[in-house]
């Protein structure tokens, strides 16, 4: 159920119709025709008797951005969720809420409203509005949004990368009062925004090159001065060379001063100018609050160095929402990026409320699309995300208030199968981004796809059993665990090779059924993912042992890019291998961060697309690390401590959140012969 929170006094208010009538239709997302662009401006004058801290709600359609006296407070809101290539909005907003101290006297209220969505993940009802209510300690109303305050159009914003600073300011009206249902809280905490200089800046030719050490998600803030008007065009790298995303400005003569309406990943910074300016140029690195007490190390140093790598590379991507990286932002639907990032962040950060948040956000968007998502696998592996998330945090609410969602979900799978098998799906993505000439396991034919997602199905119905015995519905439960016996005995007649000694990937069914579903061709493919997922998930019987030892040596198998070794890793942990074989596996991360040593890349593999440098899917090393050499899981909201496996280590340690708040501390050592392992708690 979405929650509702009543705003006492606020309106939502936005540009009156009157004064601006081609700015009253918003743009739903960015795969949505697109209607005109404006950042909307409103202010207020407020004035205190005294010191006071303020709570302050705040929610607008598209963005905002809050200033108080000229500085930037927060930026927001919490974005709604959403999916790949959705062109409709969602029927509800969230709102922030954040402390707002204010000492004695006057103070000026400004909030930018950004009428479109900059990235996948902005979403709009159709309609642009700002609402916003702040109380002092005693619950009394300060200021709050109604046809007292004046707005009017920055006209230099002209789109959400272009700026052009000869233009002006419309002129300026009283808002008019708009009737729309009022936001739900996100609950969430303030983002913390740190500004970062550069450790290098030079110049040559018009080219200004600055260096901010290393790869951040931020806002650009710059302060340029101009001798004439001149143009510049601004390019973000994370890496040298790659440029990911790019701005234009248009300068005018003397002082020009601005943020960022978008947030980028870089490290470097290059500016071209048309004629000389005096560049000043500082990042305002954004990411949610983390507990930076929490460590893991083990006396392989490169492993250390890969830990840190995709521990900060999560951090980068932790927002108001986990992101696949603070390149793409893409909306919610990317669910095998989100359910890493939190085991990661269970090991590391023990940040429950964006995960929880997260998890609703993807609930109630299938319940507004009757169980589908885009990317089909993906949709199934949310149902081990809840259950992830019950286990780490002990809290059973989560499973009621995903319950819906799961059932429609299992219903939507249910009617693509033919005798207990997934047979007609819409497609078969997402595997992997792996080329196989003629085809990608991004969206796979029948023939490489098939296997894989029914080895994900597999595992929801199992997980749909758990949690509907958890919530005391063992009927149910029953009926999801037949018909996971029916798939598994299916699976295995269906798919398995025997002179291979392996599972292949699918049939070869010709006829394409979508523009993500490609033309199977003849040949029978074997790919380490669907062994690898048969094996973890129980599908494989007694052969998984063989299987792994195949995945690991037999190089014609379809390899796997570091997002799916996560199921690699598992799986040999699964069957006891990890010590023997996870280790050597680990290399080609070595390989990823001497490329870069700050965010993680996107892929390993020599590419045939554009990848990010701050890409957290293929962060699991964060969470297997120490989640294996110091055997440790969690199991009805308590840690839950199995065998530890050094492997070729010595000794490891770390310090590990816990979901209420406490952290403990776990060092395994060799002794001996022995490995021998001692638990306290951390203070």
């Amino acid at each position: 159920m979405i929650p509702t929170v009543d705003f006492k006094s606020a309106k939502w208010i936005w540009l009156p119709k009157s004064d601006f009538p081609a700015f009253q239709v918003a743009q739903q997302t960015i795969f949505a025709p697109q209607t005109q662009f404006c950042v909307a401006v409103f202010e207020k004058e407020t004035f205190t008797t005294e010191d006071t801290l303020l709570s302050v709600k705040i929610s607008a359609d598209v963005s905002y951005i809050f200033m108080l006296d000229g500085k930037t407070v927060s930026r927001g809101p919490a974005e709604v969720g959403g999916d790949y290539g959705r062109k409709e909005g969602l029927p509800w907003r969230f709102f922030d809420e954040f402390p707002l101290p204010l000492t004695k006297g006057a103070h000026s209220i400004k909030i930018l409203v950004i009428s479109a969505p900059r990235i996948m993940a902005d979403y709009s009802s159709g309609e642009n509005g700002l609402i916003v209510e702040s109380v002092n300690q005693t619950g009394a109303p300060v200021f709050y949004t109604d046809e007292t305050w004046k707005c009017y159009i920055d006209r230099k914003f002209v789109s959400a990368n272009f700026t052009d600073f000869s233009k002006g300011i419309s002129k300026k009206v009283y808002a008019e009062a708009r009737k729309r249902k009022h936001p739900v809280p996100a609950n969430l905490k303030p983002l913390v925004e740190r500004v970062i200089s550069p450790i290098s800046v030079s110049c040559e030719n018009g080219l200004y090159r600055f260096d901010f050490g290393k790869v951040y998600s931020a806002y650009l803030k710059l302060r340029m001065f101009a001798k004439e008007r001149t143009a510049i065009d601004i390019s973000m790298l994370e890496i040298e060379g790659l440029t990911n995303r790019s701005e234009r400005m248009l300068l005018v003569e003397g002082e020009n001063e601005t943020e960022t309406l978008q947030m980028h990943s870089l490290r470097f910074l290059e500016i071209r100018a048309e004629n000389p300016v005096d560049i000043h140029a500082e990042l305002v690195y954004t990411h949610y609050p983390v507990d930076e007490e929490t460590y893991y190390s083990c006396d392989d140093q490169t492993l250390n160095d890969i830990f840190r790598v995709c521990k900060r590379t999560l951090k980068l991507c932790m927002q108001k929402y986990h992101l696949d990286s603070p390149v793409h932002q893409e909306a919610l639907g990317c669910t095998g990026d989100y359910f890493i990032e939190s085991l990661i962040n269970y090991y590391t950060f023990g940040v429950t409320e964006l995960s929880k948040l997260d998890i609703l956000r993807t609930a109630w968007l299938m319940e507004e699309t009757d169980g589908k998502m885009f990317h089909t696998s993906y949709s199934l592996i949310w149902a081990q995300w809840v259950l992830d998330y019950y286990h780490y945090t002990g809290e059973p609410s989560i499973l009621s208030d995903c319950e819906k969602a799961l059932n429609l979900l299992l219903n939507r799978f249910d009617s693509y199968c033919e005798n207990g098998l997934l047979e007609n799906p819409p497609d078969f993505m997402f595997v992997d981004w792996v080329p196989v000439p003629p085809f990608d396991l991004h969206h796979p034919p029948k023939n490489l796809g098939q296997s894989a997602l029914n080895c994900f199905y597999y595992k929801t119905l199992l997980c749909g059993a758990e949690i509907k015995r958890l919530l005391h519905k063992t009927k149910e439960a029953e009926t999801l665990e037949e018909k996971a016996n029916l798939l598994k005995r299916v699976f295995h007649q269906t798919f398995w090779d025997e002179e291979r000694g392996l599972y292949f990937a699918g049939k070869s069914d010709f006829v394409r059924t979508a523009d993500f579903l490609p033309v199977s061709n003849e040949k029978r493919y074997f790919t380490v993912h669907t062994n690898a997922l048969a094996v973890l998930y129980g599908l494989a019987g007694g052969n998984g042992k063989e299987i792994m030892k195949k995945i690991v040596f037999d190089s014609t198998l379809v390899p796997a890019q570091p997002y799916f070794m996560h199921f690699v890793f598992e799986a040999l942990h699964k069957e006891e291998l990890f010590g023997e074989y996870a280790f050597p596996l680990m290399k080609p991360w070595a390989e990823m961060i001497r490329e870069c040593d700050s965010a993680l890349k996107e892929i390993y593999l020599p590419a045939n697309v554009a990848c990010d440098y701050s890409h957290a899917w293929g962060g699991t090393l964060a969470y297997q690390l120490p989640a294996k050499t110091l055997g440790v899981t969690f199991l009805h909201g308590k840690p839950n401590f199995v065998t530890p496996v050094l492997g070729p280590l010595t000794k490891a340690e770390g310090v590990i959140p816990l979901a209420n708040g406490s952290k403990i501390k776990i060092t395994v050592e060799k002794i001996n012969g022995e490995t021998k392992r001692t638990i306290q708690n951390f203070e």
